[in-house]
This record gives C-alpha cells, structure tokens and sequence, in this order.
C-alpha cells in the first residue's frame, strides 16, 4: 500500500531574508557533447570543467536536519573508476506508466527517478541537497519559498534548456483542481507557482511550510516540460519526456526496460567524473521473490534494493554479495476503532496492548529484522524520535484493566472480527499472531478476516472496527502524527480523538526551531502510548545486497531510490 501524504513544519527563517542573488555563468554545453568531451580529456582537465559547471558557493537555507542549496557531489566509487558496464536491476511489482505523477509501483519508481530530474534531490540520510536547484531561501514566514535554477540541464527529447517556467507548469499542474496526481496535497500547502525569470521560480503558500525543499524531493515529483504539460500530456505514459541522467531506449509495461546515459547529464561526482558511470541499467520484472534472490545469486541480478526478508538467510549467505540492514522504521499497525465499543474505553485499548508478545510478532511477521516498538510511530531511526516506555506482555494486568472496563471474566464479552489483506505478508502474519495473544484475554474472542488488497482497501481501511494497517516512515518525521492520529487527519483510521494531541501536533507543525518541533513531537510520541487506539509491536529494518563488484551504491531507509548514476561496476563484474 502506497500511502502519501505530509505535513507541514515551520522552522525559524527570521534571520533570513530576501537577498540579492549572483549566478555563476556554465559555460554553453549545448554545442558539445558532455560526456564526449570528458572521455577526451585528463582528470585535471575533468576536474576544470566541473567547476565551470558548478552553480557557485552554497547559499541555502537550512532547517535544522541538514536541508540547504548548494553543488551536489556523489561520491566516487571507492578504488580506480572504472566506467562502463550493464547494471541489471529487478522488481516484482509490474512498470505500467512512464508518468511520474502516476506511480503505483516501486518499479515505476526505478524508472522515473532514472529519467527524470526532480527540484531537488533526497540524500540517503534523509536531508536534502540540490538537483535542478542549486539554491533556495524562504520569506520570513515561509509562506513564500523561492527556488534558483541551473542553467546547464536540458530535456531528453530535444535538448533544450530546462527553465523555471518548466518547475512552474509542474507544480502547478500537481496542484490543479482536477488533478489525480500522487502528489497532490502531499508537497505542501501550494497556491500557486510562478515564473519570476528563466531560473528562478516562487511558490505561493497558503500557510507556513519549512520544509518545502524536502517535500518537493520526493519521488512523487518529477519534473516535466511546460510545452508537455500543455499539449502532449497523454504521451507520458509512455514517452522520455525527462532531463535526468538516464533517457529510454526501451520500455515495456509489465516486462522489461532498458535505459542508457544521457550525454549532457548536468551533474559531476565530486573529482568532476561525469555521470552516470554505466553504459546501460536494465530493469526486469521477475515473477515472485524466489525466482529474484535465485537470479541474484546467479549473477544475472547486480542489486536487491528492496531483498525479501523471507529470503534474507539465501541472500546474506550467497558468495560475492554484500548484504546490508538498515534501520528504517516502517510498522505494521493494529488499529482499535476509538469511536465505539470496547475500544472508546482506554482501559480495552491498553489490555489490548498490554496482551501482545512482542518479540513473538517481530520474530513472526518480520522475521525478526527489526526492532521490538513500544505503540510509537516515529521509529528511532528518524529525527524527532522520543523514547518511551517499554511495554511488555502482561496478561494478567490486561484482564484487571478488562474487567475494570465492564468486560473480562464477569464481564461483557468482546467478540470481534479483526481484518487483513492477504498481502503484503507481514501484515497477514502480525494479525494471525496478535490474534492468537488477543484471544488468551478473559471472554475475548477474535476472529481473523482475511481478505484481498483491493477488498480490504475498498471496505475496510477507515471503516472497519478492528485491523490491520502498515506505513513506511516518512522523510518529515511528523506526517504520519498529523496524517493518521490527528482528529482531522484524512487517514484517521481509528476515528481516534484526543484534544491534547492535536495541540501538540499543531504546535509541532507551527514549531520555529528543531528542539521546539522536538518538544511537542515528544508530547504526541507519549500521548500515543498512554492512550492511542494503536498497537505498534515492531519497527521494521530495511534490506538490501549486492554483487562485491558493485560500486558506489547507497541505500536509503526509505528503500524509495536508487541512483544509479553514481554506480559503478568492477572489472570482475560479468557485464563489465
């Protein structure tokens, strides 16, 4: 379940004003083949065109995780560079669309951030850095963020310049009335956008937003050709209309696609190497994760960015691989409707939570990749994470909370049906083990309903009383607070409300420094374990392996990108 969505954070900008801006002149790319050029020339020289390349000293703003303008540099490959090669990479989930506003799938996700070129661009820690801005800075409310171009990318399909007019059309076509594109709604409070001169662009708020440089980063929103937009929309499904460092050689939906390096890519690594390194990616749809770790213990495969973990013990023991597990906080969530009976009385919400094993639900939906989490959402592996208590199994403490309640041994009986999809398999699995502990509860009887993704999606998420759900943590640590616990949240799925947490929410949100937003995120972390209407066991770790001779590959906790642009393969790499 691709769910999206954010929320909006103030940082203290007063300091910053409106200045004068001075650009660094490029030189004209437009008569010279880049990637040319720099096979022809030594590493000094390479060097010299990057810097005449650069936009110049970074001038950003920062919002206390680490966002500001300025050059973006990858980091070279550890050992001599070599360039070249094929990398082969797979995904499960079918590619149907070329239309980044369209995603449905992390293959489609694989694609478009290969072709495509965003405002600015995620870092695997989460902080953001530049892409086609190399610059920005806010009013002092920030509800007026202005963004400074580059002036050396350009469109694949006919090489011209990509303007602010190109950002303007973008956003504002995200934003349009009639709009289903993902990232409506979740890039800000966006008015409008609008052109001030070829490279610089401003967006309009309707209320203070900090963070905009991080929310337009997301894989939601490429950016597109202004003429496009306008006139040739219905060809994104199935055209390059990108400026980013890879165009399409070939694209076949729910099969196979197969990308090559766009010659005036406009970024360097930090030695002013030219991206990407590769001479082809391929992206293969595989049927089923067996027939994935299979051909990637065979070699045919160079990179498991999103590995199974029921597959994890072949993958970490094949030969030649590197494996990795990062903390990224993703869960599964049971969600006790708080609007009607049992789960209206905090006392059935806390017995709940009190019946689970923990370690038992991690070690059997997550295979115990992951850390035990105390009914928490905001896992320790993101800024604003605030500790609270542990919670262990008690059962008898759960049956005098029931019985306190009205309910347990000489009680009311609780008799419910509890909902899951069929898939993704952790899911199922935490409902069928939490079902199991909910059940060893004084005249509580609990019924697993298993149902399809579509069935449960279309009927159950937001309406039913008792199921399961699953999120993965966001870049801005507050969305999922505001999006799924807070009373006016639109994915508030157990109708939960509690007048102190939305307090802390919003001041959160309207925060002016990192330690204030920190505060009231604290607030809202304790409040949701005392008496949230959600049973949170475990957060989840993100997997990833490849090939020893892969280069340069940098995971992110998210396990939304892969730059395959700052990828290299060995000379012992198969397609070397």
């Amino acid at each position: 379940m691709e769910l999206t969505g954010d929320s909006f954070i103030y940082l203290d900008l007063n300091e910053h004003s409106m200045r004068d801006k001075t650009t660094a002149q490029p030189m004209n790319v437009s008569a010279v083949n880049r990637r040319t050029l720099l096979k022809g020339v030594g590493a000094g020289a390479a060097m010299g065109l990057a810097g005449c390349m650069s936009g110049g000293e970074s001038q950003g703003t920062n919002d206390g995780g680490g966002d500001s303008g300025g050059e973006e540099s990858t980091q070279t490959p550890a050992g001599e560079l070599n360039r070249g090669g094929h990398l082969r990479l797979s995904a499960i989930a079918s590619a149907d669309t070329l239309n980044g506003w369209q995603l449905d799938s992390k293959h489609e996700r694989l694609i478009i951030q290969s072709l495509n070129s965003y405002l600015t661009w995620m870092k695997p820690d989460l902080t953001v850095g530049p892409d086609l801005a190399t610059d920005w800075e806010a009013n002092e409310d920030a509800t007026q963020w202005t963004f400074y171009l580059r002036e050396d990318a350009t469109w694949h399909h006919n090489g011209d310049r990509v303007v602010a007019e190109d950002i303007a059309a973008t956003a504002n076509a995200i934003y349009a009335e009639d709009s289903t594109a993902a990232g409506k709604g979740s890039l800000g409070p966006l008015e409008s956008a609008e052109v001030v001169d070829d490279t610089t662009v401003r967006f309009n708020l309707s209320a203070s937003d900090g963070l905009i440089p991080r929310r337009w980063a997301r894989t939601v929103a490429p950016i597109y050709p202004a003429d496009v937009i306008e006139n040739r929309r219905d060809e994104m499904a199935t055209t390059d209309f990108g400026s980013g460092p890879f165009e399409l050689e070939s694209f076949s939906a729910g099969d196979e696609t197969v990308l090559t390096p766009y010659d005036d890519y406009y970024l360097t690594d930090e030695d002013g190497n030219q991206l990407p390194y590769l001479d082809k990616v391929t992206i293969t749809q595989l049927p089923d994760t067996n027939t994935q770790v299979t051909s990637f213990r065979n070699e045919d495969v160079d990179i498991l960015w999103n590995a199974s973990r029921s597959q994890w013990d072949r993958i970490k023991s094949a030969s030649g691989v590197n494996s990795k597990r990062i903390d990224a906080s993703g869960f599964t969530v049971i969600q006790m409707r708080s609007d009607k009976p049992p789960f209206d009385d905090n006392r059935v919400r806390t017995a709940f939570k009190l019946a689970v094993n923990r370690s038992a639900l991690l070690n059997g939906a997550a295979s115990g990749l992951g850390t035990v989490a105390y009914d928490n959402p905001i896992g320790p592996a993101y800024p604003g994470h605030s500790d609270v208590p542990e919670r262990t199994q008690d059962l008898d403490e759960a049956a005098r909370l029931l019985e306190e309640a009205g309910y347990g041994e000489s009680g009311d009986p609780i008799e419910l049906d509890f909902y899951a999809p069929s898939s993704p398999s952790k899911v199922l699995d935490t409902t069928v083990i939490a079902a199991e502990h909910f059940n060893q509860l004084p005249n509580v009887t609990i019924n697993v309903q298993q149902q399809s993704y579509d069935n449960w999606i279309s009927n159950t998420w937001l309406n039913a009383q008792f199921y399961t759900s699953w999120y993965t943590q966001r870049p801005t640590t507050d969305t999922l607070l505001l999006q799924v616990w807070h009373s006016e949240g639109s994915w508030n799925e157990a109708h939960w409300s509690d007048e102190e947490f939305d307090q802390a929410a919003d001041a959160a949100r309207s925060a002016q420094t990192e330690e204030e937003r920190n505060e009231h995120l604290a607030t809202c972390q304790q409040i949701l374990h005392e008496r949230g209407p959600s049973v949170i066991s475990f957060y989840i770790d993100a997997l990833t392996a490849q090939q020893e001779y892969v280069n340069g590959f940098d995971p992110y906790p998210t396990q939304k990108w892969v730059r395959s642009q700052q990828v290299s393969l060995g000379d012992d790499a198969p397609t070397q």
